[in-house]
């Protein structure tokens, strides 16, 4: 009786969420045109629908519903923003759709957050690039960042802050103070990581670190070295239901991008400029008026 009212179940989500993806097409193609809703229904089709059983399939409707409730607009700008800074550190040996790509990849290696991969590599690329020989070099940097950090048992703010440090610590080229207190609190893996790269003991990194001793060229080769190690102490970790709807999320973001990339196109179109400045002079004009 349990089996039966699980299949019931499941199968009750995968046709509500179908029903979600053709009513967002719809009303897409109702308030911004055939083409571009042809693209969301395109872009929706990308999402494993087979695949979102029961609560699976709350990342999915969860980005349906930010374009059913109008937040399409947000979603825009996010990608935009993301999109044009990735672009302003590509080093030219990719595309910026390859880029982005590549980290979508890496950030899901990492049962991470795409657009905060996104976010980390930009960082690093604006921040520190001359620390690195190429744009794949700084994304396994940050996934193996990302790695040292789950298996640290950082929480998500923990993630952030110490990835902000790290980043900081890169782009000055030297590991210390906050920067290293933040790393040996939430990453103690790279802790001793550091500590193998040096041929010393944790407990002289404190010291070497006031000296200035722990460079950009020392945290990113102890990161190289334990690659391996740390890849089959993550792989270990077994997957939570939070890693499993961050996955699903990263892929409904993905799913989308085209959409994303043409409402983007639009507003930087001259068509679109012309219009916000008509606008903003009819609303000058009519408060001269009203005054």
């Amino acid at each position: 009786m349990a089996e039966s009212t699980i299949k019931v179940r499941i199968t009750g989500d995968a046709k509500n969420l179908e029903s979600a993806i053709d009513t967002v097409s719809t009303k897409v193609e109702d308030v911004m045109g055939t083409k571009l809703g042809g693209i969301v229904s395109k872009s929706l089709g990308k999402i494993p629908i087979a695949a979102t059983t029961a609560a699976a399939g709350i990342a999915a409707v969860g980005t349906v519903a930010g374009i059913a409730t109008g937040k399409l607009a947000e979603m825009s700008d996010q990608y935009t923003l993301i999109s044009s800074r990735i672009a302003i550190m590509n080093d030219g040996m990719q595309s910026n759709k390859a880029l982005l790509d590549m980290i979508y990849a890496s950030a899901n290696r990492a049962r991470g957050s795409y657009y905060d991969m996104a976010d980390t590599v930009a960082k690093l690329g604006t921040l520190a690039g001359e620390a690195f020989e190429s744009n794949e070099e700084m994304i396994f940097f940050a996934e193996q960042l990302n790695k040292q950090f789950k298996i640290g048992g950082a929480s998500i703010q923990e993630q952030t802050a110490g990835m902000y440090q790290l980043t900081q610590a890169m782009a000055s080229g030297r590991l210390q103070g906050d920067e290293f207190r933040s790393i040996m609190e939430n990453a103690p893996m790279l802790a001793q990581a550091i500590a193998q790269e040096m041929g010393v003991p944790v407990g002289k990194l404190r010291e070497l670190s006031s000296e200035g001793a722990i460079t950009a060229e020392v945290i990113k080769n102890a990161l190289v070295t334990t690659a391996e190690e740390t890849n089959e102490k993550f792989n270990n970790i077994p997957m939570t239901f939070a890693d499993s709807m961050q996955l699903l999320s990263n892929t409904a973001t993905k799913a989308f991008e085209p959409v994303l990339s043409m409402l983007g196109g639009i507003t930087q179109s001259e068509e679109f400029s012309a219009g916000i400045a008509a606008a903003q002079a009819a609303l000058q004009g009519f408060a001269t008026f009203t005054y």
